[in-house]
């Protein structure tokens, strides 16, 4: 006859368990805590897909306003994580800026209108702000947050959108559905004609 032994450590001290039904137990219970805790943090983090309502988030602008996307609602948002730091980003904003001045003022059949929100992942402020003014970023929305950490894209709104690195862009449409991830400044060029 075969004897299995399962180890455990409760309070510093090593328990050994024959292969019992109290070790069957202890470890179906052990799979069981592991598996819900799982699950939990699952539904504290909605997964953000294309045809997916948007998540909702708060924030400050660099004018200090209130921005919430929900109020936003009945508007296209081009939604734009990126950073002073971040070169590629930087690269993109000359286009980006051109399409904000061919849009901005457009009437759409379902929509107000459109708008960017420039969520910036940041260690210093000065440098966004430089950016910023540099770049020309004309409009409205743009939001800073702080990290320590620039090589983790750790802040509470990208984190919400499931951001791993920056540059990154979300395509919003009028009722808050996620339209586009990553789009091309081409592509949602492309969609914004055809609205």
């Amino acid at each position: 006859m075969i004897l299995y032994y399962h180890v455990y450590y409760l309070n510093d001290n090593c328990y050994l368990m024959k292969n019992s039904a109290a070790a069957k137990c202890f470890w179906m219970l052990f799979g069981l805590l592991l598996f819900f805790l799982s699950c939990t943090d699952r539904e504290n983090k909605a997964e953000v897909i294309k045809g997916g309502l948007a998540p909702n988030f708060k924030a400050r602008t660099w004018d200090k306003s209130s921005l919430e996307l929900n109020t936003l609602k009945g508007r296209l948002i081009l939604l734009d994580f990126w950073g002073s730091w971040c070169a590629p980003c930087r690269k993109e904003h000359p286009e980006l800026v051109k399409l904000y001045e061919e849009f901005s003022n457009k009437e759409f059949k379902n929509a107000s209108s459109f708008e960017i929100i420039s969520i910036a992942i940041e260690s210093d402020s000065i440098a966004w702000q430089k950016a910023i003014q540099k770049d020309n970023l004309k409009w409205p929305y743009q939001v800073m947050e702080l990290t320590k950490d620039l090589n983790k894209v750790s802040v509470p709104v990208a984190q919400t959108f499931g951001v791993k690195q920056v540059p990154a862009r979300f395509l919003i449409d009028e009722k808050g559905i996620i339209i586009g991830i990553n789009p091309s400044i081409e592509a949602v060029r492309t969609y914004l004609n055809a609205k």
